[in-house]
């Protein structure tokens, strides 16, 4: 593979250590840096000519569609630039390859703001981590191992030769059209190179200083999601001030739709032959037979090089998270996470913003008759306590939406939290509940205050 660019950050660790009841979100930054911006044709013209598994014309359609999508996702605000913890990732890359800094020199690792627990890379070089991801793992080798991983696609030419085998079927097979023979061998490509980039990845890491056989269980945590691990029942009759509020057991059992049932097969026979990646036990019991035939010894290995405190960096992710999802106007998942993380952090001013401002906006749009677009059960948050949640608010009824966020709000003023988040959202409440002459007064309040605050136009939009 030939050489790519690889950004090297000079962030010290300590700038990753937090004091979350002061939380500062991290800065995406206004612009963005140069390496996100190019010309996509120009580039697929370049790593076109550079391979040798597909055709040229092949090679710069390919190239040109993956520089095209890649130029979105750098620039559509949801990878993190010149931050710790991508400047972290990018250290465990350097450690994992620290004995063949020929690899890691052609890697450039992106760390995005996405919830799904996920990882993907591409062939240019460059690796994505989503936000949701790092919240699953336990320690830095596992991290470890999900680098390895991609690196391993890349390093591999997976998605060259994925493109390949598939255009060689269409030449010589007479029954390519058929679509469901089809994807079964698109499927067994699939999983034949996951495999392959876990095999690869257990040899890098077993030639680097961490811990290929705690790192390999990362597999296992693959089974869970954004809120597995938040499993106490907490009390919403206390934290929203109300004895009234209501769960419906029949959604205690409600689970998704999931878009893995088998078309062709038995649900008695089913294996792994509709996924793109292999069943997890069998890729964890591959590993395995990998370490014990190659008499693995882990003695001086470690779980971590970098940084000592994964946790730290869990909840730093966390905490990105509850701000991304009331982007995305999630604002449900926003409010359950934010509720979780207060047990944990009481004093958190960030997250006492984002409860109030959550509580808000579901009470606007159950008013307006939409609450299914911003409370939702998907893949990211199935767990019997948010169906709990979830069954819970879904059963409030519109005047009780309201006054569970005009509870808050004002017992935390009440309390001593004062800002403009506060004072506006206050205002804001009140308007619905009582209209907009009563909201007047506490609008003038808010510019009294903060005359010049990050509301303050809107504020002063509705006192016209």
């Amino acid at each position: 593979m030939k050489k790519l660019y690889f950004i090297i950050f000079f962030i010290p660790f300590q700038m990753l250590a937090q004091n979350f009841d002061n939380y500062t979100p991290i800065d995406y930054g206004n612009k963005p840096p140069d390496h996100f911006i190019f010309n996509p044709y120009e580039k697929a013209k370049e790593y076109a000519g550079k391979q040798d598994i597909l055709d040229y014309e092949s090679a710069l359609s390919y190239y040109y569609q993956l520089f095209s999508e890649k130029q979105k996702l750098l620039l559509q605000g949801d990878v993190y630039m010149n931050d710790p913890l991508t400047a972290y990732i990018n250290q465990v890359c350097q450690q994992i390859f620290k004995k063949n800094s020929e690899i890691s020199n052609q890697i450039v690792i992106y760390l995005t703001s996405y919830p799904t627990p996920n990882a993907f890379s591409l062939s240019d070089g460059s690796v994505f981590i989503n936000t949701g991801l790092l919240t699953l793992l336990e320690n830095e080798a596992q991290l470890a191992f999900i680098i390895a991983h991609e690196v391993a696609h890349i390093e591999k030419n997976h998605s060259l030769l994925s493109i390949k085998k598939m255009s060689d079927i269409e030449k010589t097979e007479v029954n390519y059209s058929n679509p469901e023979a089809n994807l079964f061998k698109q499927l067994k490509y699939s999983r034949e190179y996951e495999n392959e980039a876990d095999a690869q990845a257990l040899r890098y890491l077993m030639s680097s200083d961490y811990n290929a056989d705690l790192a390999c269980k990362v597999l296992l945590l693959f089974n869970k999601n954004l809120f597995s691990d938040f499993t106490e029942q907490l009390d919403y009759g206390k934290i929203f001030k109300s004895d009234s509020l209501y769960i419906d057991s029949n959604y205690l059992s409600l689970k998704i739709k999931k878009n893995k049932k088998d078309r062709f097969l038995d649900n008695k026979d089913y294996d792994d032959l509709l996924e793109t990646h292999p069943d997890l036990e069998k890729r964890i019991q591959a590993l395995q037979e990998i370490l014990k035939f190659a008499e693995y010894v882990s003695n001086g290995k470690s779980v971590w090089l970098v940084k000592s405190d994964y946790n730290m960096i869990k909840t730093q992710c966390l905490f990105e998270l509850v701000a991304k999802m009331a982007r995305d106007m999630n604002y449900g998942m926003s409010l359950y996470l934010c509720l979780h993380l207060k047990n944990s952090y009481p004093s958190s001013l960030y997250i006492k913003r984002y409860i109030a401002s959550n509580l808000y906006w579901l009470s606007y749009y159950n008013e307006i008759k939409n609450l299914d677009e911003v409370l939702k059960i998907n893949e990211t948050n199935e767990s019997d306590e948010f169906r709990r949640f979830y069954s819970l608010y879904t059963n409030l009824g519109l005047k009780m939406s309201k006054q569970i966020a005009y509870n808050y709000i004002k017992s935390e003023i009440d309390n001593g939290t004062h800002d403009d988040d506060f004072q506006y959202y206050y205002a804001l409440i009140i308007e619905k509940l009582l209209g907009i002459e009563a909201a007047k007064f506490m609008f003038d309040k808010y510019l009294a205050l903060y005359p010049d605050g990050k509301y303050a136009l809107t504020v002063k939009s509705k006192l016209k």
